[in-house]
């Protein structure tokens, strides 16, 4: 029987080893990237619940500069939906007359 050399054996565990690191390193990598995903993740909510409170106070701000001037929200939804009804039918009227002009 050949004797066999303790190095080839220990070759073998060395490039094992090399590979369990290599997997570790990618593993620690791919944690470290998700729980930097986290943070950014948990940063824009913070955002973003800080501009909903901003807006609604925006809001509330107009309404009461909108009360104190004796406007109120229907009499602007009124007037915006007169508004939209006016540009509807000037936008179908320019484009009827755009096809009278190509014509």
């Amino acid at each position: 029987m050949a004797p066999t050399t303790p190095s080839g054996s220990r070759g073998a565990d060395a490039s094992s080893n090399g590979s369990d690191e290599n997997s570790l390193s990618s593993s620690s990598s791919i944690n470290d990237h998700l729980a930097q995903a986290l943070r950014d993740l948990a940063r824009g909510e913070q955002t973003a619940s800080t501009l909903e409170a901003n807006l609604s106070s925006l809001e509330s701000k107009v309404d009461a500069i909108l009360a104190s001037l004796g406007v109120s929200t229907e009499e602007l939804d009124a007037v915006a939906d007169g508004q939209d009804e006016t540009q509807k039918k000037d936008d179908a009227k320019g484009a009827s007359d755009g096809k009278k002009e190509g014509a």
